[in-house]
């Protein structure tokens, strides 16, 4: 039967006591390379007893399994069985170890699993002598199945049901069992199926997360994305594990369809953020990751604008691989899931850069002048893009920084140094806590490099004199790499002059300084 959560003992030892007992218990029987079933159930017992665990964790424990393996061996069990898939998760069995109880199905499967019985995995009570095995208030009243035979009337032991039953003639049916075969079959099939359903919708509906904490875990997801804009990512990253721990935390203390939904958002956002610090801080690899996460957030709960943005996140990461075959496909993957907007002009932006580093010249300024034409139909604002913002934004001087690279890319200095020096210019203008410090960096160095492809190395120096003071908390992986780009530049065969190869020193020091050698050390 399924029950509301239940209320276990804490387990007095932690699993690594168990994990001690297991490997005695098998080194004392020879190390067996298939531990016989009743040396496992041995095992069992003992970690039940001495660790207080209880019966299900402790015959997974007694197994050697992770909660993930006990689910794949269950699954197997079933295929070898010619049994009907459980659709058990992880969640679900982290719930039974909690106390909640599985549906006699589930009961039935873990049986076979472990070859024993539900009393023996805390689903039921053994009567036999007078004495409670396991307690389990919800079978403290036998079922018919357990009533022997026929003889009397097996409610003359429950006479609160039995005065019910007397004034109330027509709801006999319902308080009595049917009598065919002296079973009463007919009304514990009934009666247990309308228990299961009132206990299972009274623990959806207890189980809810409040407005307050919903509402305190958006705002900080907003704060976060506008704050990321002008603050080192170092600062943010604990903050970010945080927020999105949080919403896990939240995640399984509801059952709520639409709080689920909310929260299934805040960790997609969260995960998305994390993505950018990732990159930022240097680990590619993982920004993927989180970036994946994100995405996939976004499809369960069927957000298109995250998946999206998530897709633009991982076509960047492609990008500065050297992958922009691949940067593309993503770009235009995320385009056929794209709302109308800022959404989709960041896609076309990307797209361009790619194109442009691909050396698709006509495909790289189709997507330069679709990007523009998108911004220009004015459409709706969207929630991520527009009303969250920050990380998530993407405006004009974005859009003007990243056209103005995929130019620059193509080798065309002039409009490389329109696009870029215009990107420069509105962030200058931008308040404060709007101005962008990575970008307003990178279109810098960006403006430097069309500098240098007019042979203007005065210009290059102008543009990025900003960028050499550039605190070393904010000297991202976007940047480092542009500025990189920059110093190959002035060592080629048309700088071979003092000026050219004391900016090209400067970039080298400012270069051997990321921002992720702020990050502590590992621990040994």
């Amino acid at each position: 039967m399924t029950g509301p959560p239940g209320r276990e003992k804490p387990p007095v030892h932690d699993d690594r006591c168990a994990q001690r007992i297991r490997v005695l218990k098998l080194a004392e029987a020879g190390d067996p390379p298939s531990p016989s079933t009743e040396l496992l159930h041995a095992i069992a017992a003992e970690i039940q007893s001495h660790c207080g665990q209880v019966p299900l964790r402790a015959y997974r424990l007694a197994y050697g399994w992770t909660i993930a393996a006990a689910v794949r061996a269950l699954h197997g069990r079933c295929v070898g069985d010619s049994l009907s898939h459980p659709g058990v998760s992880k969640r679900a069995w982290q719930d039974w170890e909690a106390g909640k109880r599985p549906n006699r199905h589930n009961q039935d499967l873990l049986c076979r699993l472990f070859g024993t019985g539900p009393v023996e995995l805390g689903f039921a009570q053994d009567y036999r002598g007078g004495e409670v095995s396991t307690v389990s208030a919800d079978l403290a009243i036998p079922s018919a199945r357990s009533r022997p035979g026929s003889q009397g009337d097996p409610w003359d032991r429950y006479p609160t049901a039995r005065a019910f039953s007397v004034p109330l003639a027509g709801w006999e049916r319902s308080l009595q069992p049917a009598r065919s075969g002296g079973q009463g079959v007919e009304w514990d099939l009934v009666m247990n199926a309308a228990h299961e359903s009132s206990e299972h919708a009274a623990a959806f509906e207890s189980a809810s997360v409040g407005p307050n904490a919903l509402e305190q875990l958006g705002e900080d997801i907003l704060r976060i994305a506008r704050a990321y804009v002008h603050t080192p990512p170092l600062p943010l990253l604990a903050e970010l594990i945080r927020v999105r721990d949080r919403a896990y935390w939240l995640l399984d203390r509801t059952r709520n369809p639409a709080q689920q939904r909310d929260l299934y958002l805040a960790a997609g956002q969260s995960c998305g953020l994390l993505a950018s610090a990732s990159f930022d801080l240097g680990y590619p690899h993982a920004a993927a990751q989180q970036a994946r996460a994100a995405r996939a957030y976004g499809e369960i709960i069927q957000v298109r604008e995250l998946s999206a943005w998530a897709d633009g996140m991982l076509a960047c990461i492609e990008l500065w691989a050297g992958r922009p075959g691949q940067a593309l496909l993503l770009a235009e993957r995320g385009l056929t899931v794209a709302l109308d907007g800022t959404c989709r002009v960041r896609l076309w932006c990307i797209a361009a850069r790619a194109a442009a580093v691909q050396g698709d010249e006509q495909r790289a300024m189709d997507a330069v002048v679709t990007s523009k034409r998108t911004r220009d139909t004015r459409a709706a604002p969207t929630d991520l893009h527009d009303s969250v913002g920050g990380e998530f934004g993407f405006g004009l001087a974005r859009q003007a920084f990243c056209n103005g690279s995929a130019y620059l890319k193509l080798g065309r200095a002039e409009e490389a140094l329109a696009e870029c020096g215009e990107a420069v210019e509105l962030y200058a203008r931008a308040a404060a806590d709007e101005r962008w410090y990575a970008a307003e960096a990178g279109a810098r160095a960006d403006l430097a490099a069309a500098h240098l492809l007019r042979g203007d190395l005065a210009g290059a120096r102008e543009a990025v004199s900003e960028v050499l003071v550039l605190d070393p908390s904010k000297r991202v992986e976007g940047v480092i790499r542009r500025l990189g780009v920059l110093r190959e530049v002035l060592a080629g065969r048309g700088f071979q002059n003092r000026e050219a190869r004391a900016l090209a020193e400067e970039i080298e020091q400012l270069t051997a300084t990321p921002a992720v050698q702020v990050l502590p050390a590992p621990p040994p």
